[in-house]
């Protein structure tokens, strides 16, 4: 068996695989002995069939099978002796594959092939930035303000609806303009801010008790269902719905008035917040306790940052190709996603494509030189970490959250999810134990303009 590689473009390649008949032939024969011994052929004692029927009922099935197994050990062990990756799968040219006396055979392939990843050569050149994000006074205002919106007592109120407030209305169903004789009534109460939509919102803002205005009730809050507006706003019994045929016109009156009032930071609000044992007495102290939290909050938050920026920057710096016209081609004949995308859409979404598949093989790369291990409890970790962002896994107990976790990572797509994720904080980690980040200061602002540049993936 002979099998080689014949460039077509970078990293881009036909892989040809010759078969003599020696090479499958003996495998065949013997195949077909040991069927003929146990075969059960109506009208023959088991193992007396005539070897010629045997031959024409099963030979080509045979051969088929063991050409297959063939050429997957020699791609495998091709692979392993020559130490190439071949990206993606092989795809088939549809050419000739046997010779006129049917017993030689060759097969084509278009295979991508993965470049070899010498980390050493960019890693140490790398330059990072380490931001070191200021917390001005007005960040702490605001920490300060939203501490004491939490704890605010409402009370109902004189004077004009204000944003924020929540207001009490009496509806009445309206026909023709008019106020509808029997008609159906309600009282309801809404948040005065952005959830109302903007014609009804404006019907009330600045308004005094007692205002009347006539309104559409399926155009009081933006994305609320049919079925809410019947339960929360017409207040209609779950069990008359079917019966209850309402119009969607209203005319509503300020009933009520109810505003938030921030708590007074005192002694008996930093107790009912933070218990007994807390050492915040006075307004200083919970500032230099919020100044703490949001310092660390963005502390990790520029972490993240540079991890990004560090692998944006070892992708750019590895100088490493792809087989980029192979991958297109194979994308789009393998996934039914990326079959049909327009051009500009292809070179979009292979662009970012292209970044994740680098970055895997650098990935993939150092973990194998540096012999980073990841065990169970890495993945474990990761569970853990993402799970935390969503729910209180702080309440669980220690069974509890084993039992959590076994349930994700049981699924074989989604534990391969949370291995990625372990070997990715891993390998990082390898990377800047093994660099030297410029610290360099920046406003809490210009922070926030830097990741929403990020974010647009500006190319």
């Amino acid at each position: 068996m002979q099998i080689q590689l014949e460039p077509i473009g970078q990293q881009h390649h036909h892989l040809i695989i010759t078969v003599e008949p020696s090479d499958y032939k003996p495998i065949v024969e013997e195949k077909l002995k040991t069927l003929r011994k146990n075969a059960h052929i109506k009208g023959f004692r088991q193992g007396a069939a005539p070897e010629g029927m045997i031959r024409k009922l099963y030979s080509e099935d045979i051969k088929a099978e063991q050409l297959q197994k063939l050429i997957n050990k020699s791609i495998e062990d091709y692979q392993k002796e020559n130490e190439v990756h071949f990206m993606g799968d092989l795809l088939e040219v549809p050419e000739k594959k046997v010779t006129d006396d049917q017993e030689h055979y060759q097969f084509t392939y278009e295979v991508g092939l993965a470049p070899k990843v010498e980390t050493a050569q960019f890693i140490n050149q790398l330059k990072a930035i380490k931001y070191q994000i200021d917390i001005d006074e007005k960040r702490i205002d605001e920490e300060v303000e939203h501490f004491r919106m939490q704890y605010a007592d409402s009370k109902i109120v004189e004077g004009k609806v204000e944003k924020g407030d929540l207001v009490t209305l009496d509806a009445v169903e309206l026909e023709h303009g008019m106020i509808k004789e029997y008609g159906w009534s309600s009282r309801f109460m809404i948040m005065v801010d952005d959830t109302l939509e903007e014609s009804f919102y404006n019907h009330i803002i600045d308004k005094e008790l007692g205002h009347s205005f006539h309104f559409n009730i399926q155009e009081v809050e933006k994305n609320l269902s049919e079925k809410d507006i019947r339960k929360y706003f017409l207040k209609i019994p779950e069990d008359q719905d079917q019966e209850i045929v309402v119009s969607n016109h209203f005319q509503g009156s300020i009933f009520e008035i109810s505003r938030k009032h921030p708590a007074e930071l005192n002694e008996e609000l930093y107790i009912k917040a933070f218990g007994d044992t807390t050492d915040i007495r006075d307004e200083q102290a919970l500032r230099d306790r919020f100044r703490a939290d949001v310092e660390k909050y963005f502390d990790s938050e520029s972490d993240k940052y540079l991890e990004l920026e560090l692998v944006k920057e070892i992708v750019d710096q590895s100088g490493l190709n792809l087989p980029d016209a192979f991958l297109k081609k194979w994308l789009q004949l393998a996934f039914e996603e990326w079959k049909g995308k327009s051009e500009h859409d292809l070179e979009h979404d292979y662009f970012h494509y292209r970044e994740h598949m680098l970055w895997k093989l650098i990935r993939d790369a150092i973990t194998v030189e540096q012999k980073l291990e990841i065990n169970y409890n890495d993945v474990v970790d990761a569970v853990m970490e993402e799970m935390a962002q969503y729910y209180p896994i702080h309440q669980l107990s220690e069974s509890m959250k084993a039992d959590f976790v076994k349930r994700i990572i049981d699924n074989q797509e989604k534990a391969m999810k949370y291995y990625t994720s372990a070997q990715n904080k891993k390998v990082l980690q390898w990377i800047r134990n093994h660099i030297n980040p410029t610290i360099e200061k920046i406003s809490l602002e210009s922070f926030r303009e830097k990741i929403v540049h990020l974010n647009s993936h500006q190319h």
